[in-house]
């Protein structure tokens, strides 16, 4: 049989320490969460043991961490995206329409090569990631096979300003979306836009800031878009 740690830390004891690293109360996170309003306290009470799907991923923005630090596949609370000293990770595809279950984390993930560009040197590398454009939502600045070169929301030291470029996660029951949008400010409502041509992509998401919803579908700001970049051609 093989050995077990002597202390392994429980959904309870994750949620703790974030709660308590982030000085946010249970309800505080619950509604950053879009979740029940005790839905977090009840796992502190130990009456919720475990989550899944798209609750994991809900609760995981309440406690700015990703999904698979409480389920204990990572120790860091936010795994930081580098593939190697110096290297920009691409995480995957900005893909308006395209919806995956937010409950198994890489399902939407694609095998991209690094890129071959240096990380932007107004950001730490680990600040940074790049993403592969698919579809038509965006082809006004940039077109399907083209990527974006981003930095984490977070880790972005400067205020959004109307037209920036911004990476959204849109979750819908257990089906989450990524992809781009221009940020606008509209009487105290953020406007997330498409910048595209085709007659499918013209609506914007009208975002309440004070609950993350949009549509009934909870939104999440995740990126902002430095620049736009062709993969060059390999060399034979």
């Amino acid at each position: 049989m093989a050995d077990t740690p002597e202390h392994e830390q429980t959904l309870r004891d994750l949620v703790e320490q974030r709660l308590r690293e982030l000085r946010r109360n249970p309800f505080q996170a619950a509604r950053i969460a879009g979740l029940e309003r005790g839905f977090v306290n009840d796992i502190l009470i130990g009456r919720k043991r475990s989550v899944r799907g798209s609750n994991l991923s809900k609760l995981a923005i309440g406690l700015d961490c990703d999904p698979n630090y409480l389920i204990g596949r990572q120790d860091s609370a936010k795994l930081e995206y580098v593939e190697g000293p110096g290297i920009v990770r691409v995480i995957g595809e900005a893909a308006a329409g395209i919806w995956v279950d937010s409950g198994l984390e890489g399902v939407d993930e694609v095998e991209f090569s690094p890129s071959p560009f240096p990380p932007d040197s107004r950001f730490p590398v680990e600040a940074q990631f790049d993403m592969v454009v698919h579809g038509t939502s965006l082809n006004r600045f940039a077109r399907d096979g083209q990527r974006l070169r981003c930095a984490f929301f977070e880790q972005y030291p400067f205020a959004l300003e109307d037209n920036d470029i911004v990476i959204v996660e849109r979750y819908r029951g257990d089906l989450r979306e990524r992809t781009a949008k221009r940020w606008r400010m509209r009487q105290g409502k953020a406007e997330l836009w498409p910048d595209s041509d085709d007659p499918r992509w013209q609506q914007p998401l009208i975002v309440d800031r004070e609950t993350s919803f949009a549509e009934g579908d909870l939104i999440r700001v995740f990126g902002v878009v430095l620049y736009v970049y062709d993969t060059p051609r390999p060399m034979k």
